[in-house]
């Protein structure tokens, strides 16, 4: 299960921005992950930061903030968080699960 949203949002270049997660199963159900970890990289794919390990509950909050928003570039103010959790259900048990959240910062002058 893999998906990918835009948002409207714009958080100010070194700004911060906070994303809300709930986590679902094949069926929409909310549930407590196994496992869940995120990577938030640029357009090019450079990873910025991480967090391969973070503790399961039935929500976790992402903040981002500082060097996160940095834009190195003019051409590269966009970000991707992805977010992988693994869930047990009817199926089996460590099934992945993928959610890819696309956004873009404000380039500020003079930052």
């Amino acid at each position: 299960m893999a998906v990918k949203s835009t948002i409207a949002s714009r958080p100010a270049e070194r700004g911060h921005i906070g994303f809300s997660l709930a986590f679902t199963d094949e069926r929409d159900t909310y549930v407590i992950p196994d496992t869940i970890a995120w990577t938030l990289t640029d357009d090019a794919g450079t990873v910025i930061s991480s967090a391969p390990t973070v503790t399961p509950a039935s929500s976790v909050t992402v903040l981002l903030s500082g060097a996160d928003l940095a834009i190195a570039t003019a051409s590269m103010p966009h970000r991707r968080l992805l977010v992988e959790w693994t869930f047990s259900s009817d199926l089996g048990d460590y099934i992945p699960a993928k959610h890819e959240i696309v956004f873009t910062i404000d380039n500020l002058t003079a930052v």
